[in-house]
């Protein structure tokens, strides 16, 4: 197997026999093995917008588990597990608010 990378650094691999076909197109630069892992490991930016986006997909369900606990407390019905829970996804919550100011 060879790999190439074309102008945009996306990579495309090559068994030999498609090689010596001419399937290779010309725009493509053959890369060395060991830069494979370099070109294939993810940015530092896709790393932190990943994150943000899991940070943000987790403070959604937060807020959706939040429903239940809080309509308790408007009913004035909520039991000690409806405050804790409240309690411990409010804390979660500024956790993950910190960490998203960071990113």
């Amino acid at each position: 197997m060879k790999y190439f990378k074309d102008e945009n650094n996306d990579i495309f691999g090559f068994d030999d026999q498609q090689v010596a076909a001419g399937l290779v197109a010309g725009n493509l630069v053959e890369i060395a093995i060991d830069s494979l892992d370099i070109l294939l490991a993810p940015t530092p930016a896709y790393i932190a917008q990943s994150r943000k986006t899991q940070i943000n997909e987790r403070l959604k369900a937060i807020d959706l588990e939040s429903l239940r606990p809080l309509r308790a407390v408007a009913n004035q019905t909520a039991t000690a597990f409806d405050n804790n829970k409240l309690a411990a996804l409010n804390n979660e919550a500024e956790t993950l608010r910190a960490e998203l100011a960071t990113l």
